[in-house]
């Protein structure tokens, strides 16, 4: 369903409703691009800076115990980046893995 904006007020004129349009929304359609995006990145890019300086922070640490310490930690890092992408896959299992009940209604390969 396509909704229309009309400048001059908040009413949207979507075929066959009368719906209102919220301001917040309405600023979202109509606002200048660039603003919007800078206000709707700036937490995603904040968390993204705490993540990777938390991540130096660690190496360092890890660092003053030294390289048997830091060869460790670089050997069991991608391992345990892959669990955890695995266990957040089964926890948030996205709309396009199919589950156990929608394999088996779907036709067998012949």
């Amino acid at each position: 369903m396509t909704v229309i904006m009309d400048k001059t007020s908040t009413q949207a004129a979507a075929p066959g409703t009368g719906a209102r349009v919220d301001e917040r929304t309405r600023q979202l359609l109509e606002g200048p691009i660039a603003p919007t995006l800078l206000r709707l990145a700036t937490p995603n890019v904040l968390v993204m800076l705490m993540q990777a300086s938390v991540g130096l922070i660690e190496t360092y640490f890890v660092a003053k115990l030294g390289t048997d310490a830091l060869a460790g930690v670089a050997l069991v890092f991608p391992v345990l980046m892959l669990s955890d992408r695995r266990r957040n896959l089964v926890r948030h299992r996205p709309r396009w893995v199919p589950t156990d009940a929608t394999m088996r209604m779907l036709p067998r390969a012949r």
